[in-house]
Formats: C-alpha cells, structure tokens, sequence
C-alpha cells in the first residue's frame, strides 16, 4: 500500500512537471523576467534623466540671479531696480515718479542705503502702492533717505514673505526713475 501511495505522488509530480513544460510556463516565466528587465533599465533611465534635469534647473537658477544682477530685474523675487552710480540723498518732499513695468498690481518700493543687502527688506517704504493703469506711480516721500545706492519696487504674492499683495499679484519691474 505504502507502494501505491509513493508511485501515485511520484506519478503526480512527474505529471505536473509534465504540465508545466507543456504548458509553456517557463517560457513564460522568462518572458516575465524581460520584461521586469526592461522595466528597471528604462525606472534607473528616468531616474538618471530627472538627476540631468534637475542640474540644469540650478543652473538656469544660477545663470538667472547672475544675469539678474546686470538687469536689475529678478524673475525669481518679482522684483526690478535701478541702482544709482552714486549714492544720492533723498528728502522728505521728494517725488519719485517710478515707470513699473511687468504685471503687478501692486508693489512696495524701497530706497536702499548704501552698505546695506538687498537680501533683507531694509530701506522699505512703509505703504503698499496701487499700480495706476498707465504704470507711472508718484511716491512723495515722508521722511529723508540718505545715501540711497537703488531703488527697487517688488511685486508678486508675498515678497520676503512680510508684504502680502494678494495671491495673484504679478511679478514687477522698474523700467525708469524720474522726479524730485
């Protein structure tokens, strides 16, 4: 009997070895394996390609905040200037009239002193100015500004994350200065 049973499961493995040939499951099985293959070189060619990427936008990045400093407009900040080639001595009284170009609609400006970073909101005046239509804005000045090296309007949604001018206000430039 212990007979019996022994053939009868070497009879079924030997079957499902059988089977499984015939069937054409190692095929099969193979093909999946090509295919897994292919789908990891092509997984490890797009990781290598968003790394690729990935430098290039730094250094478009990089590239952009260089230029920007020999345009005196930053796409990055939102924001235009004109610097002076010396500093200038602003009173109170003055009258900028400030030609605002992009598409803001609204701004805050700043008269930069001399010495100081344009990283930090220093020398900013203390109101939020509408844009008029024909982009011209009159600042009359409320108090003196010595040694003033550019002035600067800044638009976008929130420059230097203080100055919040609405989510969908657009990016400004300064295109020109006049008055006094």
């Amino acid at each position: 009997m212990i007979q019996n049973v022994i053939s009868g499961i070497l009879g079924a493995i030997v079957g499902a070895i059988a089977l499984y040939f015939l069937l054409g499951i190692p095929g099969e099985v193979s093909d999946l394996g090509k295919s897994v293959s292919k789908i990891e070189g092509r997984v490890e060619t797009l990781i290598a390609l968003q790394g690729k990427v990935e430098r290039i936008e730094k250094r478009v990045e990089t590239v952009e905040d260089e230029v920007s400093l020999l345009t005196g407009k930053s796409k990055k900040h939102g924001s235009g200037w004109i610097s002076f080639d010396q500093p200038k001595n602003l009173k109170a009284g003055d009258k900028l009239e400030l030609f605002v170009g992009g598409t803001a609609e609204k701004v805050i400006v700043r008269l930069l002193p001399e010495g100081k970073s344009p990283d930090f909101p220093i020398g900013v005046l203390p109101e939020i100015f509408v844009v008029p239509d024909n982009r011209l804005l009159s600042v009359v000045l409320k108090e003196n500004h010595a040694a003033v090296t550019h002035v600067s309007v800044h638009g976008g949604p929130n420059p230097w994350g203080k100055f919040s001018l609405g989510e969908n206000n657009g990016p400004a430039t300064l295109e020109r200065i006049g008055g006094k």
